[in-house]
């Protein structure tokens, strides 16, 4: 298994927390960051969404929390995320083979810093009772999956 975060030496380049050198470009639009293509989806207004652009995926994840939210968001957001992912890693060519080189294995986000057990996984004491959805690795190893084809 390959459990990374952002700080991981070999598999950060995984988290959607990572700076993209060429960046991600999501329905026309170059973000920094697979985080802030994310966000931006939040919302419909357009001009909003271009402000995420150059916003660090720090920056970009607590704009997200003061979006209007759009209405169907919790019935696309995994959809938006498996393109983004798809438009991240089949974009650079490095990227790309980064990913193909976890060949079979699952790959698992460690969620531990900041508990996010739908994403990811969290080891913490607290968590260890929680349901873990892992829904980051999942797409990663789907996006892998297209990617090979």
């Amino acid at each position: 298994m390959i459990s990374f975060n952002k700080s991981n030496k070999v598999y950060g380049a995984l988290s959607n927390f990572w700076d993209c050198p060429a960046g991600v470009r999501y329905q026309g639009i170059l973000y920094d960051n697979a985080e802030a293509a994310f966000q931006a989806q939040k919302t419909t207004d357009m001009a909003e969404r271009l402000t995420f652009r150059y916003q660090s995926a720090n920056q970009a994840k607590k704009h997200g929390r003061r979006v209007c939210l759009r209405d169907d968001w919790d019935s696309i957001k995994y959809d938006i995320m498996r393109d983004i992912l798809y438009c991240k890693f089949s974009q650079d060519v490095t990227l790309r083979e980064l990913l193909l080189s976890t060949g079979n294995e699952k790959i698992e986000e460690n969620t531990t810093n900041w508990h996010d057990n739908e994403w990811g996984h969290c080891y913490c004491s607290r968590c260890a009772n929680k349901e873990h959805k892992n829904i980051l690795g999942k797409t990663l190893m789907e996006v892998r999956e297209l990617l090979r084809q």
